[in-house]
């Protein structure tokens, strides 16, 4: 399995695929005649490279195959309320899947419930709470006899600003919202995956997690701090708890957008009330390093995320990609969705730490 930037394009056997596998037998023969190696040998080594060869082949077609129609497998959505998780459950419902939707309010479980779906079960759920996560596992026991397929942990929040202007209050909700209810999610829902990848149905298509990360899960950047240090507890997770499941045959596939066209970015998203504490909260003289209070209202306003936002990609750029993990015969380890996403990851693995401050810096300056 591997890592992905998702441009829309095809996947399958890379071009020539084949080409490769017959030349390296070939390449073999070559070396093995110069270095006087012994016929019988070089039959046994070309017959394994055959079999690697065949077996990479095998590994492609099957990598790009994907379920047709979701035949009823059972599949969570967490953060169903708005932004992507709406729109995920909706469409992996229309092909055939039956989507339990998590919402955290009243007003999203009769949004989902107003679609008149058959399949599509709105039912609440925070996920920063253990009984939430497990009244909901609980009920998705009782009707899935033969357990889980997919958990899409979707559930997300901003609830911080700069570190020191932020309380401990709002620096926790992006913790527990974004990480630990990742976390809390994907441990409670891990037997009902297990009882699927022991059914019939597991030998075709494995069970797997698919979470919403970020490429802030690679980033350093303020005013988003407390944000990405949530989603770089996610990266570590995700790749941790991967390796620990692979071999109870349950898969994982981690999406990492860049900054998408959804409710959190829009100005009108904006908490007055989150403003309104953060300039209640700390005193002058502390504002006033940051700009003075008119100078933190009008940065705080700019966005969702407290930032000004040069671009953003259509938020269904993420749910395509949510989806085609859920029904992908193997999924993508790493999705990178958006040339924002690939750019920003770049950046952060491979310049020095002091161009990335000062890049920082500049920006939050310059808005």
């Amino acid at each position: 399995m591997r890592s992905k930037t998702l441009k829309g394009r095809k996947r399958g056997i890379p071009d020539g695929a084949g080409f490769v596998a017959i030349r390296s037998v070939s390449t073999l023969t070559a070396i093995s005649q110069r270095l006087g190696i012994q016929e019988s040998v070089l039959g046994s080594a070309a017959a394994a490279g055959s079999l690697v060869a065949i077996a990479a082949l095998v590994r492609l077609l099957r990598s790009s195959e994907r379920i047709k129609g979701g035949e009823g497998r059972i599949v969570l959505v967490t953060g169903c309320d708005t932004g992507f998780g709406p729109v995920i459950a909706t469409q992996l419902a229309q092909r055939g899947f039956t989507v339990y939707a998590g919402c955290l309010t009243q007003e999203g479980i009769s949004r989902i419930r107003a679609l008149g779906l058959a399949n599509l079960r709105a039912v609440e759920m925070d996920v920063t709470r253990d009984d939430h996560v497990n009244a909901v596992k609980t009920l998705i026991e009782k009707e899935a006899a033969e357990g889980v397929f997919a958990v899409v942990n979707n559930a997300g929040v901003f609830a911080a600003y700069k570190w020191e202007l932020s309380s401990m209050d709002a620096i926790r909700r992006d913790v527990e919202v974004n990480y630990l209810g990742v976390v809390r999610v994907s441990k409670a829902f891990l037997p009902l995956l297990r009882k699927f990848a022991a059914s019939p149905r597991a030998a075709s298509f494995k069970p797997r997690i698919v979470t919403i990360s970020s490429a802030a899960g690679t980033q350093k950047s303020s005013p988003l701090g407390s944000y990405m240090s949530s989603k770089h507890a996610v990266q570590a997770f995700s790749a941790t708890l991967r390796q620990e499941i692979r071999a109870q045959g349950i898969l994982y596939s981690s999406i990492e957008p860049g900054v998408a066209n959804t409710p959190i970015v829009a100005p009108s998203f904006v908490s007055q009330k989150k403003i309104d504490d953060i300039i209640a909260g700390n005193p002058p003289d502390i504002l006033a390093l940051y700009g003075g209070e008119t100078e933190i209202r009008r940065k705080m306003a700019l966005s969702g995320i407290h930032t000004k936002v040069q671009s953003m990609m259509p938020a269904q750029m993420v749910v395509d990609a949510v989806v085609e993990q859920v029904e992908l015969a193997v999924p993508v380890l790493n999705v990178h969705v958006g040339f924002e996403a690939k750019l920003l990851i770049f950046m952060s693995t491979y310049l020095p730490a002091s161009w990335m401050d000062q890049f920082a810096i500049d920006l939050d300056n310059s808005i």
